[in-house]
Formats: structure tokens, sequence, C-alpha cells
């Protein structure tokens, strides 16, 4: 059966009609020979090679470096500065604790 032409969410199978296998077969794709995953294997690793082999000499990389580098240390930064105040904040909560238990024995 195949799809009628039209919307996705109309589309209705045509009766009667009979489903292209294609690269497919009826249990599944079929398989690949191992030389020729071998052949896929190496061109995919040359492609990756000559595309690292380019961004050091890409401008938008350049911009994207520098702008991971100043996000990272302004986040760095923002940790550091919520760090301190929570420690000084937990020094204040802990004095007013021994505070409260020294009036309360006295």
């Amino acid at each position: 059966m195949t799809i009628g032409i039209g919307f996705a969410r109309r589309a209705r199978p045509v009766p009667g009609a009979l489903l292209p296998l294609g690269p497919l077969g009826p249990t599944g794709p079929a398989a690949r020979s191992p030389a020729a995953t071998h052949r896929r294997r190496w061109v995919m690793l040359a492609i990756m090679a000559v595309a690292a082999a380019r961004l050091p000499r890409d401008s938008r990389t350049h911009q994207h470096v520098i702008m991971a580098a100043i996000l990272l240390a302004a986040a760095a930064g923002f940790a550091r500065d919520s760090q301190a105040r929570m420690a000084k904040w937990d020094k204040r909560r802990n004095l007013r604790y021994l505070r409260s238990l020294k009036s309360g024995q006295s």
C-alpha cells in the first residue's frame, strides 16, 4: 500500500497498491560487504581530518573560542563571588545561632 498524496495527518493508504521495497529487503537493510564498510570508514575519517585541519584557520572558530573563554572566565568569577557570599552568610548564621544558645543558657 502507498500513502495518498496530501497532508500527512489526512493521508490514507490507497487500497490495492504495493509498497516498493527499494534498498530495504523484506527483513531490513541489506548487509554491506566488509570492503565497502572499510572504505566508508576511511572516507569518513578523511572528511573529519580535513574539517579538523580547517578549524584553526577559520575566523569564526577564533570568534567562538574567544567567546567561550570570556564566558568561562565570567562563570568562574560568578562562582568565586557566590562562594564568598555563601561563606559570609554561613558565618553570620552560625554566630547568630551561637548567640541564641548563649542567651538561652544565662
